[in-house]
């Protein structure tokens, strides 16, 4: 993690052994007032709402697209937490 307070932190590492294609993603943490985060279920897993960005696409703009195929709601961002 980075130590400026300022900058957004980074967290993870691509594994060498393994290649990866680059691609852009966006997940959001979403809460409701009793602490719970919202996820999305597939293939018996649980993740974050979110996924790959489409070409041209923005972060902010992923986020709000995949919020609402997935969760059929739209989002208010309120900041940017880290970067993987």
């Amino acid at each position: 993690m980075r130590s400026s307070q300022t900058s957004t932190p980074v967290f993870g590492s691509a594994n060498p052994a393994i290649e990866c294609k680059l691609r852009r993603a966006a997940y959001a943490v979403i809460t409701d007032s009793k602490g719970r985060v919202a996820v999305v279920r597939a293939g018996g897993k649980y993740f974050l709402p979110g996924g790959g960005s489409l070409h041209g696409e923005t972060p902010e703009q992923t986020l709000r697209r995949e919020a609402m195929e997935e969760l059929a709601r739209s989002v208010r961002i309120v900041r940017k937490i880290g970067e993987a």
